[in-house]
């Protein structure tokens, strides 16, 4: 497990410097075996990202090694991406590095219908108003609720509601109320 003071996205990508010892061996162990390199990213909620001891969100993401180079030093530079979302069913020991044993979230289906096109295409348009080089991300594989929150300049609190809901139209509703909330917050500094 990797905490960090961000929430990961299905679908957004997470660029890494692994640099602290700690994950630098979990890295290693990543390495050393043979299926996918995937880890859990979960949101610190008190704390810091370095040097343990921090509360940790009970829901986060398994980010998916798309990239990895190796420094000179040992450490590294890693570009992942987020897929499925898991909720953490318990914390083992930091031995020397978070461990936990999760069990993946499925998505229910949506209590309300979700215009995704309209979402992607607002959560672009306040991204640039806020001064964001952002391309439109075309066809999405993830559900465009999380593509939306990827995109758009929102809390890392907001991000983390949007994990934590497994009906879509909720997480629509939610996305929704962030985008509003960023839209009031442009008007505000431009007048």
């Amino acid at each position: 497990m990797f905490p960090l003071g961000l929430a990961l996205l299905p679908g957004a990508v997470l660029p890494l410097h692994v640099f602290e010892p700690r994950y630098r061996r979990m890295i290693g162990d990543l390495l050393a075996r043979d299926d996918d390199m995937e880890f859990g990213v979960v949101l610190i909620e008190r704390g810091r990202e370095s040097g343990g001891g921090e509360t940790r969100s009970e829901v986060g993401t398994f980010a998916r090694v798309l990239d990895l180079r190796v420094l000179e030093d040992g450490r590294y530079t890693l570009i992942t991406v987020g897929t499925d979302r898991f909720e953490v069913v318990g914390w083992l020991p930091d031995d020397p590095y978070p461990v936990a044993r999760v069990r993946r979230l499925v998505d229910v289906p949506p209590s309300i219908p979700v215009d995704g096109e309209a979402l992607i295409a607002r959560a672009v348009d306040l991204a640039r108003r806020a001064g964001h080089e952002i391309e439109h991300p075309g066809e999405t594989a993830v559900c465009p609720t999380f593509a939306a929150g990827a995109i758009a300049p929102i809390a890392e609190v907001d991000r983390q509601r949007l994990l934590r809901l497994a009906d879509p139209g909720e997480r629509a509703v939610a996305i929704g109320e962030a985008l509003d909330d960023l839209e009031a917050v442009l008007r505000f500094s431009q007048e």
